[in-house]
């Protein structure tokens, strides 16, 4: 069977060298069964098929044969190449360029592969080489064997559970919630709680009542001000309520003149305690001009105080302008308070809310925010929809925002509107007199996948790289980023 590999392995390479790699993996995974036998192949033939591989670049099969058997349990590096493929063991020598008679040697990695097959690869092919625990690796291979169910999915989920894999199990818990989306123990193992008849994040359910986690405790907007504060900072903040009240109610009024006055007042200010009084007397005002003053009031001011108010309003506000000018308003030296206010909106309910707080990390962001950030790649959100009582089932969103059994496209702005927040309502069917007999209406919940091009594009802005919405490239990149001394986002000092 080994000869007959082979040989079909040469005569696809020869024949058609780039569509090499896709023919080989296709044959190796029909040939070579089982993949979990105790017993590896012999050297002799893995270290043909990966001269030969080498030579011809046929790097994705290269990465299948080495390590078609995957009962190592042994710590494993990942080195993606540029051409998308993979080699996983452990690097033992990594060479400088070399003189060979009179030709210069271009510099080679070595990977040993945990069946002690030793693979020598230029440094150029390779775009970065990630570590991997044994946990992860293990995961890696159970996860490739996976008959995808939510039977395997929980048992997958507890075994990460059993070995502190916290990210790969709340992938688990997700995928199986897409074969049986009430699940109890699945959304419990992610925090979600049971709320009106549907399954919600607690955190974010608790953050739309107006109450924040502080410490493990839920609290109000208004206790969270004054658990962060000292008595003296909270006496100082209160002086500023009585002032800005007298302003807000000049600015709501119907004389021009205290209008005036109260706008004049208000970006004299430069007092950081009065944030807090700005926050609450003017960025709940109805008025889109009242809000928008306030905001560039709180960007006068310095410090840590503001930004809470900044971020509130650049991420929330219906207004462009006043989300704008909220952000533009935030300084280099308030970044780090606006980073995790900015990182925990990654996970809002609303997809606008995800892709307005990852557009914020694009400027304000570090090396901590890369990591929710790709979690952020795609989202997963509910919509409320009004659909005709009767036998049709499997009501869905399509990528291009069609729905429904027959796949009708929503028109463009209402799909706008849909995405944007502006109908939180959710959308409905509407009946039009004459031509359909009334139907009694249900409304349903459809969950669409969104993948976010603003988070992609803060990644790329970040990072200078470019994975597309390839999650575990990313994750790849970001574990090898994280071993190299001084490494810092594209763009930072």
């Amino acid at each position: 069977m080994f000869q007959r590999i082979l040989q079909s392995t040469r005569e696809i390479a020869a024949d058609r060298p780039n569509r090499a790699a896709n023919q080989v993996d296709e044959m190796v995974r029909t040939s070579l069964q089982p993949a979990h036998s105790d017993h590896p192949y012999p050297q002799a033939f893995l270290e043909s098929l990966v001269s030969m591989a080498l030579s011809t670049r046929i790097f994705v099969a290269l990465s299948l044969v080495v390590f078609l058997t995957a009962g190592s349990a042994a710590r494993a590096d990942v080195a993606k190449l540029t051409n998308g493929g993979e080699l996983r063991g452990k690097v033992v020598k990594s060479s400088k360029v070399t003189l060979k008679g009179e030709a210069a040697q271009p510099p080679l990695i070595t990977i040993l592969s945990p069946y002690g097959v030793e693979v020598s690869i230029t440094k150029s092919h390779v775009e970065f080489i990630a570590p991997r625990t044994p946990a992860a690796e293990e995961y890696e291979t159970r996860v490739k064997r996976l008959i995808p169910s939510a039977e395997t999915h929980w048992e997958l989920a507890e075994w990460c559970r059993q070995k502190g894999l916290v990210k790969q199990r709340q992938l688990q818990l997700l995928e199986l919630l897409s074969f049986e989306p009430d699940h109890e123990k699945a959304h419990v193992g992610l925090s979600d709680t049971w709320h009106n008849g549907e399954w919600v994040n607690r955190d974010e359910l608790m953050a739309s009542q107006g109450y924040y986690k502080y410490k493990g405790k839920y609290v109000t907007q208004q206790e969270l001000d004054l658990l962060e504060q000292s008595s003296s900072n909270q006496e100082a903040e209160q002086q500023w309520f009585p002032k800005i009240k007298l302003w807000a109610g000049w600015l709501h009024g119907n004389n021009p003149e205290r209008r005036s006055q109260a706008i004049t007042f208000l970006s004299s200010v430069v007092d950081p305690m009065a944030s807090s009084a700005i926050t609450r007397l003017l960025l709940d005002s109805p008025v889109d001009e009242i809000r928008l003053i306030g905001v560039r009031a709180l960007g006068n001011l310095g410090g840590d105080r503001p930004v809470r108010g900044l971020i509130r309003a650049g991420l929330f506000d219906d207004n462009l302008e006043t989300r704008r000018t909220a952000l533009d308003a935030i300084k280099p030296a308030q970044f780090p308070t606006a980073r995790p206010l900015c990182i925990r909106e990654l996970r809002h309910s609303k997809n606008v809310v995800v892709c307005r707080a990852a557009t914020a990390l694009a400027t304000v962001g570090d090396k901590a925010s890369l990591d929710p950030l790709i979690d952020a790649l795609s989202t997963k959100h509910r919509y409320k929809v009004q659909v005709p009582v009767g036998k049709q089932e499997g009501i869905a969103f399509g990528t291009d925002g069609s729905f429904g059994a027959t796949g009708v496209p929503l028109p463009p702005d209402i799909e706008m509107q849909l995405r944007t927040g502006q109908l939180p309502y959710g959308v409905g069917f509407a009946e039009v007199p004459g031509l359909n007999p009334p139907r009694r209406m249900k409304e349903v919940l459809v969950e669409v996948t969104h993948r976010n091009a603003e988070v992609l594009a803060a990644l790329k802005r970040l990072t200078g790289q470019d994975f597309g919405y390839e999650e575990r490239t990313w994750r790849l990149w970001l574990a090898a980023a994280n071993h190299l001394d001084g490494f810092q986002p594209a763009g930072k000092p």
